[in-house]
């Protein structure tokens, strides 16, 4: 990635309380090249993938292409005593439960299509069951900055502490969509990974 790029994203990340260095930030070409690297590096096909129920058309697109098993989990968009909105947490530890899951892919940040922010209890319990099967969760937070009131809700990323969390970002919402360039934080082995996909991806591409 371009140095004064990644320095300014270290600087923004651990202003906003992400213990960020040089080597856990990955510069991509958007949120939908991460996941192609992501999937690249960690999947075959064959595996199996959770998602929401619905889910970003592009991640779809992505592990369709690399013959993933996608299993779905609804995300629940009542409101209500008793009612929690976001993603069902519970019917993640079920799936979980009763297939050997590969990766997670949550949007818990106003989720498209439904808007929907998981509260911070079903966070932290969503964590404790990716711990608990050792099961990496990818956080898309594209949307996070969007929000316009109310208290910021800590990210999956900020939240963790097993290292199972690789959270992917970009500009393409907080400034304009036309500007394909985001990044992809995660432990350093993860993005050294990651990054070597990256180069023999750019190699093949011819985007040296």
């Amino acid at each position: 990635g371009y140095p004064p790029l990644k320095q300014a994203l270290v600087a923004m990340l651990r202003s906003e309380g992400y213990e960020a260095a040089d080597e856990n930030l990955l510069i991509t070409d958007g949120c939908q090249q991460a996941l192609d690297l992501v999937c690249k590096a960690f999947l075959r096909p064959g595996d199996t993938v959770l998602l929401e129920n619905p889910a970003y058309p592009g991640a779809l697109a992505v592990f369709t292409g690399a013959r993933a098993r996608i299993l779905g989990v609804p995300v629940k968009t009542e409101s209500g005593p008793g009612m929690t909105p976001g993603v069902d947490v519970s019917a993640i530890e079920a799936v979980l439960t009763q297939n050997r899951v590969k990766m997670m892919v949550l949007t818990p940040d106003f989720h498209n299509p439904t808007g929907t922010t998981l509260p911070v209890a079903e966070r932290r319990r969503l964590l404790e069951i990716a711990a608990r099967f050792q099961v990496p969760v990818i956080d898309d937070h594209i949307y996070a900055r969007l929000r316009a009131r109310g208290e910021r809700v800590p990210s999956l990323k900020q939240l963790d502490r097993s290292n199972l969390v690789i959270q992917i970002d970009s500009f393409s919402k907080i400034a304009f969509p036309g500007m394909r360039v985001g990044w992809i934080v995660a432990p350093s082995n993860v993005i050294e990974r990651l990054r070597l996909v990256k180069q023999s991806t750019d190699l093949h591409t011819g985007h040296l």
